[in-house]
């Protein structure tokens, strides 16, 4: 019977001195040495392991993830948090509903996180589906309790080719008006109209995508808010030349067209690349294979909730950009750039994971 094989000497001792803060007792190395086995040899859960690491649910927080919905843990998410091992969607969920639980109500009205496999399952659906249409309505139950329009900052956890990457779309608002800026230009280019070529220099619409100057007051001191426009800032810890950058805001442009068609009317174009610009700035880059999950969390924790200042600043101005090129200029400057964090933090953000959740785990 497997519960009652002899551990193996070399993993076990690895257990042994692998003790983030602290080395188990003789009970939970065991417990978590069977749990470990098993999952590394591809088998289920052992039953002992099963019965001596209880299951733990997380209430998800309101206003981030679906009300009322729990995330479930068990004995494989604690596995996951060792070295070497890939963390998974339920952990992804578990330690951004743990920092976003700290965060204060004014921070927490102005975002919006959608689950870690959204974007699997959008994608996927945009994949199989021909009409566009059909492929948002097998996920528009993913928003049907919040305005993601009306929030700041939207973070979308993307798990790609078995790759974790973090979205982060900044003032999805500006959708409306950037889509009817890009129509006029379009026209104006076309037909030379005197007319066209004014109103897509200042007189945009509203945000609602209505027609509408701004008034003069509202502009004294500021930059013309009416030409700001939405855009992504996509963090990956691997740089691939630009492929997953390209698909992931393809993706992300259909949803939010359809999004915005279903809760705010009509647009008066397509959202395209002028539109809703996008950019993978220059970061930290994973030396492994199996960190990407860790450097999402850290990414999310750096942005929300030690450099939320900076990231404003940086979204402020990059709403007024027609491209990435001066975008990518300010994140390097106020936000961060290949030395915006250590490898070091990445290794204790790993053990800071695995110590809170085997603190909740263990009977």
């Amino acid at each position: 019977d497997e519960d009652d094989a002899p551990p193996d000497a070399a993993i076990y001792e690895v257990w042994l001195q692998w003790g983030g803060g602290g080395r188990p007792g003789p009970a939970d190395a065991e417990d978590h040495f069977l749990a470990q086995r098993a999952f590394l040899a591809g088998s289920r859960l052992t039953p002992a392991s099963k019965r001596r690491l209880r299951p733990l649910e997380v209430q998800q927080p309101f206003g981030c993830y679906r009300r009322g919905a729990r995330i479930h843990l068990t004995a494989e998410e604690l596995c996951r948090t060792w070295p070497g091992m890939h963390l998974n969607d339920a952990l992804i969920d578990f330690w951004m509903a743990t920092l976003v639980a700290d965060l204060p109500p004014a921070v927490l009205g102005r975002i919006h996180i959608f689950h870690s496999l959204f974007f699997s399952w959008f994608s996927a659906q945009v994949a199989s589906e021909k009409d566009m249409r059909a492929a948002y309505q097998r996920v528009c139950s993913t928003t049907k309790n919040v305005d993601i329009f009306a929030k700041d900052l939207i973070f979308i956890p993307i798990n790609d080719g078995l790759h974790w990457t973090l979205a982060v779309v900044c003032k999805p608002g500006y959708l409306g008006q950037a889509v009817h800026q890009a129509a006029c230009a379009d026209a104006s280019a076309s037909s030379g109209s005197p007319a066209a070529a004014s109103t897509a220099s200042g007189d945009a619409p509203s945000r609602d995508g209505s027609a509408g100057a701004p008034s003069q007051s509202a502009q004294d001191g500021a930059d013309d808010a009416a030409s700001c426009k939405p855009f992504v800032v996509f963090l990956d810890s691997v740089r691939v030349h630009g492929q997953r950058t390209a698909k992931v805001l393809r993706v992300l442009r259909a949803f939010l067209e359809e999004e915005w068609k279903a809760r705010r009317g009509p647009l008066v174009g397509k959202v395209s690349a002028k539109v809703v610009y996008g950019f993978s700035p220059r970061v930290p880059e994973q030396n492994n294979t199996c960190d990407c999950g860790v450097f999402l969390l850290h990414f999310f924790q750096r942005i929300l909730v030690q450099e939320l200042a900076a990231f404003d600043t940086f979204v402020h101005h990059a709403t007024r950009f027609t491209d990435d090129k001066a975008a990518r200029i300010h994140f390097a400057c106020l936000v961060g750039d290949e030395k915006w964090f250590s490898l070091r933090e990445i290794v204790e953000k790993r053990a800071a994971i695995r110590d809170c959740l085997r603190l909740r785990t263990l009977p």
